[in-house]
């Protein structure tokens, strides 16, 4: 199996599947919305590797008949991104999902992969649950060859959605008193398992639960934060825990009339429950030896920060330099 189609290709997941699937020889088609050009021309210009695009949008059908002609393995990881409204998760989470099992059926798609979420033990409170426990249910009954995986939180929504609070104020609001466990892991390995699992015989009509290698509260979170922004910045990251009762209330009561604040509320409600997973299954079957941590990460992420300040540094310097030369040759 060497034709992938990437549906979600310019999301955080996306970006990080296409790099490592054509490290690994196969052929990358991505999905891509007409309305999200400028998003994938940012996601080059960023070092997104070249790959072919075919415009279309999970809720139409026909567009993802047509993107998945030839393709041996779909995997679907698009999200609803930064709209919070019940009827966008729905679409992104199983409506749209819909569509692309019965184009995959269609197309002779030899294995789906889904990107589902992992659940805490009570999360039939929280309605987008629903829509992803009815799309597994349905892409099993599909009589497709599927793979699901059901990822805990990423640190990119940790660090990347936080880190602008952050630098303005020093401060990363936390739900509640903090003390909820977590098992956040990299969108990097995220990816690398998604490739393993491709054509895996373990994987085949299986349901993975994954997350990082460590179970840590959000207070053990950003205190790691902490400790590598002091090295970079010299400036902690505080922790300031938001009560939840009254954020609930909040949002109910603004729901008629601004159901992102409602939906984001809800979200992050359902992200500071306590998530944890077994991966030492997981890791077996997909080969994985570790896992990066959030130090590694956050540490990758401000290196990354400073080496292109540096490098504008450079380029400043160079470039009076230069003017300074030509001035005297003058």
């Amino acid at each position: 199996m060497k034709n992938v189609l990437i549906i979600g290709t310019t999301g955080v997941l996306g970006r990080e599947l296409v790099p490592r699937l054509k490290a690994k020889g196969y052929q990358v088609r991505g999905l891509v919305r007409p309305e999200s050009k400028e998003k994938l021309e940012a996601a080059r210009a960023a070092g997104l590797p070249e790959f072919e695009v075919a415009f279309g949008n999970i809720m139409d059908k026909a567009s993802l008949v047509q993107a998945m002609q030839g393709m041996d393995v779909v995997i679907s990881c698009v999200s609803a991104g930064q709209d919070r409204t019940a009827q966008s998760r729905g679409n992104a989470e199983h409506f749209g999902q819909m569509n692309a099992i019965e184009a995959a059926k269609e197309t002779g798609v030899k294995q789906f992969i889904f990107t589902s979420t992992l659940f805490p033990k009570n999360s039939l409170g929280y309605s987008f649950v629903w829509a992803k426990l009815m799309t597994e249910e349905k892409l099993r009954e599909s009589g497709l060859t599927y793979t699901i995986f059901r990822p805990c939180g990423f640190f990119y929504e940790l660090y990347y959605r936080g880190e602008p609070f952050v630098q303005a104020t020093n401060i990363f609001p936390i739900l509640g008193d903090g003390k909820t466990t977590t098992q956040m892991l990299a969108e990097q390995d995220v990816a690398a398992m998604y490739v393993a699992a491709i054509g895996n015989p373990e994987c085949l009509n299986k349901t993975l639960e994954i997350g990082g290698g460590r179970l840590m509260t959000f207070n053990d979170l950003i205190e790691e934060w902490s400790k590598v922004r002091m090295k970079y910045e010299g400036k902690p990251v505080v922790a300031f825990h938001i009560p939840v009762t009254p954020l609930r209330i909040f949002a109910e009561a603004v729901k008629p009339f601004w159901e992102q604040a409602w939906g984001l509320v809800h979200l992050l409600d359902f992200s500071y429950d306590n998530m944890a997973c077994d991966m030492t299954e997981p890791k077996r079957i997909l080969g994985i030896d570790r896992l990066m941590t959030l130090e590694e990460y956050i540490t990758e992420a401000y290196e990354k920060k400073y080496a292109g300040r540096l490098h504008q540094a450079t380029s400043a310097t160079s470039e009076h330099l230069t003017s300074e030369q030509v001035s005297h040759t003058a």
